[in-house]
């Protein structure tokens, strides 16, 4: 998702509530956003680090639609249909226009935050430190340029892996990093929390 400062990177292995916590940025809760991508996006390293979006579908759980007026308006209205996983898949584009935001081919990071899911407790926030932000984007498995691909990351050799991994703290070091634990208030507490790292890096 882009800011007026910068993209806001959203890390965390499945289930952890990637999705959902975008979509509750995209209604708002810190302030103006565009949608660059969900799951896939080329992250650039090198200089200030950069996304850039893919074209990828979105997947929706049906208790994440249920959460969004404008999703359960929209797949009521096109009558889409969930997967074998219980998964219905839009366009980004649709989910863009859903929320009435812009959508943005990338642009410099301002910060990457590593979701968690906590269900029925109240949601914690917290930022972390250079060496947290490297465990954090190493556990997201990302290879070179691509999030979230799995697969790329096996195929890492030992000596492009060193790379790999000093590139990844470079990013964390010149990028703002923090926690997110969904729970019961995670629009107020991710809204807050986002708008403070939108904020300072602003400054």
């Amino acid at each position: 998702m882009l800011t007026p400062t910068g993209a806001v990177c959203l890390l965390g292995g499945r289930g952890s509530g990637k999705t959902t916590a975008l979509l509750h940025l995209l209604t708002g809760v810190a302030g103006p956003v565009a949608l660059v991508a969900n799951s896939l996006a080329f992250l650039n390293p090198a200089g200030p680090v950069q996304v850039h979006a893919l074209p990828t579908t979105i997947g929706l759980r049906a208790p994440t639609i249920a959460l969004f007026p404008a999703l359960r308006d929209l797949t009521r209205a096109t009558g889409t249909l969930a997967d074998e996983e219980n998964r219905t898949y839009l366009p980004a584009a649709t989910v863009a226009a859903a929320f009435t935001v812009a959508r943005a081919a990338g642009g410099p990071v301002t910060a990457f935050i590593d979701m968690a899911f906590r269900e029925a407790r109240p949601a914690v926030w917290r930022r972390l430190d250079t060496r947290q932000g490297t465990t954090a984007l190493t556990a997201a498995r990302l290879p070179d340029g691509l999030l979230d691909d799995p697969h790329e990351h096996a195929r890492l050799t030992a000596d492009h892996a060193r790379g790999h991994r000093r590139r990844l703290r470079e990013c964390a070091k010149s990028v703002a990093a923090a926690r997110c634990e969904s729970g019961t208030d995670t629009p107020t507490v991710l809204g807050r929390g986002v708008t403070d790292l939108v904020a300072q890096a602003a400054r």
